[in-house]
């Protein structure tokens, strides 16, 4: 996801596109996101939770070679049906992001130990986190002095890898609950959901209007005495990288440390949910799932 932010200049240059046209490469994988999840909830809700990580680990793995292999159209050409054909392949990569979070959370809680179900989903989670500190100004690192091409190779090869490790080490697991594809969209009755929405909205809004183009700022455009060489950029990378470290493991240390939010799984009708630690208790109206 966050490794086109630091090679978008290189990639502009092959495609023959300026750097606003480049950036539709992030608005594909974004908007693959935005439509697989929906997608797999709909159609994938019945089958083994096993099943639906082979699919997109799949995907992901197929889409990662697509994209090393896209042919770039001839110097000084124009942009052609190329960068049109990347497009769809960076929507297809981005087609199983939000739904492997969301099956992977799962499948981390279900295999955790008692009390230690955050800590698990948190550790799941953590591989963007180290993606983002050490993958991605790396990854900047190989395309300044190498080409793009090798980071998305190795992608299909890591793809590969896990869905070898999902083969050995993750057991079969029933699928969620099936309460009809009504059911599944049900939640979005009550407010709650549409605030933390409009949250992830205007904050991922804020964060991507700025990192999507923080390379060719940094590297072309700011101040002469703020301007960076592209192939030191990656150090910048690093330090954003960094900031995500805390957040993510200090929550899940506060969320096993408080022994817990238990949330019953019954049914996706409205009732009250009791949610009590050691110096809070609040009944808060809410939508159970799974």
């Amino acid at each position: 996801e966050y490794v086109m932010m630091g090679i978008l200049p290189y990639m502009a240059e092959d495609f023959n596109v300026s750097i606003s046209h480049a950036g539709w490469l992030i608005s594909a994988y974004a908007l693959g996101v935005c439509v697989g999840a929906p997608v797999v909830a709909v159609f994938a809700r019945k089958w083994p939770l096993k099943r639906i990580l082979y699919m997109l680990m799949g995907i992901f793995t197929l889409a990662s070679l697509a994209i090393a292999l896209c042919p770039a159209p001839a110097e000084g050409s124009g942009s052609g049906w190329q960068f049109v054909l990347m497009l769809a392949f960076r929507f297809l990569a981005g087609t199983p992001h939000g739904a492997l979070f969301g099956v992977g959370a799962v499948v981390a809680d279900r295999l955790a130990d008692d009390g230690n179900s955050a800590f698990a989903v948190a550790m799941m989670c953590s591989g963007m986190t180290v993606a983002n500190l050490v993958g991605n100004p790396l990854c900047t690192f190989v395309a300044s002095t190498l080409t793009w091409r090798y980071i998305f190779a190795f992608n299909a090869l890591w793809g590969a890898f896990t869905l070898l490790c999902i083969v050995r080490w993750i057991p079969e697991m029933e699928g969620l609950p099936d309460h009809g594809l009504k059911a599944e969209f049900q939640f979005l009755k009550t407010l709650p959901p549409w605030i933390i929405f409009a949250c992830t909205v205007f904050g991922n809004c804020g964060v991507f209007s700025w990192y999507s183009y923080i390379s060719p700022t940094l590297t072309g455009l700011a101040g002469e005495e703020m301007l960076m060489p592209g192939n030191t950029y990656h150090n910048c990378e690093f330090t954003v990288g960094s900031e995500y470290i805390l957040p993510a493991f200090l929550g899940e240390t506060l969320v096993d440390a408080t022994d817990g939010i238990e949330i019953t799984v019954t049914d996706f009708t409205p009732e009250t949910v009791t949610y009590e630690t050691p110096d809070v208790a609040a009944s808060l109206s809410a939508w159970k799932s799974t």
